[in-house]
């Protein structure tokens, strides 16, 4: 349901699932099942209920939730705190993914990504390219979001760098693929992106059209979300 782009509908049965997996100790489907009710909320919007979700793997004693579990909440913590704006909570919970990752790390490929925007909130367009183009190398064809995302930030950086035309058909590649995955949010991210490269670019038109599909998309989401 999450690759559906159907979150709301994938909390509801995440929830569920959950509340039986609970009612039968079964701890390995806990654990899954914790982190995609997390990740579904984060695409919903809802920030504190996924930072609740994940804060209780990351702080659990008890050890319900084994090291790869924790890991992956640490991993979603940052992207989160990425999100959020919030770099120093991202690197510290980045580090934490790390250390808690066994290897070869599973997770490789998003905490490639997830560097690569930290380095691109520090203005390090050259290293956010090679930490997305790293990423983007490695990703298994399952990895089809962490594909999406590393194009964006080789397209950021291509920007930062003034690379217009490269960063022009970098977020248009990253339109193209986030609309496969149904992904709301980002797609509202490209095609606010393309808006402000074509406005560089002096298509003031082109730009404006962006913006107004940009719009649409978010008043679209906006009404169809849950009350």
């Amino acid at each position: 349901a999450l690759r559906a782009g159907e979150s709301a509908r994938a909390r509801d049965l995440y929830l569920r699932l959950l509340r039986l997996q609970q009612g039968i100790e079964d701890l390995p489907g806990i654990a899954v099942t914790t982190i995609n009710l997390a990740t579904a909320y984060h695409r919903l919007g809802d920030g504190a209920a996924a930072r609740r979700l994940l804060d209780a793997v990351l702080d659990d004693k008890t050890g319900l939730f084994p090291p790869a579990t924790r890991s992956e909440a640490a991993f979603r913590r940052a992207v989160m705190g990425l999100d959020a704006g919030e770099t120093t909570e991202a690197l510290a919970n980045l580090s934490l993914a790390r250390n808690l990752c066994a290897q070869p790390c599973r997770l490789e490929t998003g905490l490639l990504n997830v560097e690569g925007r930290l380095a691109l909130a520090t203005g390090d367009h050259a290293q956010a390219r090679a930490l997305a183009t790293a990423a983007r190398d490695r990703a298994e064809p399952t990895e089809r979001d962490e594909q999406a995302n590393a194009i964006r930030i080789i397209a950021a950086a291509d920007a930062l760098a003034g690379q217009l035309d490269a960063a022009l058909a970098g977020f248009q590649n990253a339109l193209a693929r986030d609309k496969e995955l149904a992904a709301g949010d980002r797609i509202i991210g490209d095609l606010e992106a393309i808006a402000d490269i074509l406005t560089r670019l002096g298509r003031y038109e082109d730009a404006k059209t962006y913006r107004q599909r940009a719009a649409a998309v978010r008043e679209a989401r906006r009404q169809s979300s849950p009350e």
